[in-house]
């Protein structure tokens, strides 16, 4: 979506490690595209912080605020120093109007956010960590090699997978 952006370089934004974006229940008066870093998008569920997703360059976050005009549902954290191009509300508006090929883009990567939130429902009604966990693995995993191979993404630890699926420390000891 980035480079469909034109040139918006000054809505670039560098922001360090460790920077809290947003939080949930925030009002949203902006959504943001990664050029370089990463983003943890995380929710709080009772007692543990649940990573949704961590994003990279090219992807987007914080657009469901500026289109519902509801406050923010997840919180959003800088996990790599990144600059981010910070859109707002107006700006938003006149991108998706004006440029087609932006709308396009938006609805087929919130259909996919939706699909993968309906994995994620799936394993997360499991009742076994174990089996939640495998299933994300699964979801995650690249497609069969032609040897039959199946490669995780680079970064996915067994600390990054237990926050995924919500694993308790018990359960997170036995991956």
């Amino acid at each position: 979506m980035s480079e469909a952006l034109g040139n918006l370089e000054h809505l670039v934004r560098r922001h360090p490690a460790g920077t809290a974006l947003f939080r949930e229940g925030d009002k949203g008066d902006k959504m943001y595209v990664i050029r370089t870093g990463k983003v943890s998008i995380w929710k709080r569920i009772a007692d543990s912080e649940i990573t949704l997703a961590v994003l990279g360059p090219g992807d987007f976050f914080g657009e469901m605020a500026l289109l519902e005009g509801l406050p923010r549902s997840a919180s959003a954290t800088v996990i790599e120093e990144s600059l981010l191009i910070e859109v707002e509300q107006e700006t938003f508006e006149h991108l998706v109007r004006s440029k087609g090929e932006i709308a396009v883009r938006l609805m087929r990567r919130l259909s996919s956010r939706l699909r993968e939130a309906d994995k994620q429902i799936q394993a997360l009604m499991s009742r076994s960590g174990g089996a939640r966990a495998l299933s994300l693995l699964r979801t995650l995993a690249e497609p069969a090699g032609p040897d039959g191979t199946r490669l995780l993404p680079p970064g996915l630890t067994t600390d990054v997978l237990a926050a995924r699926v919500g694993l308790t420390d018990v359960e997170s000891d036995q991956l």
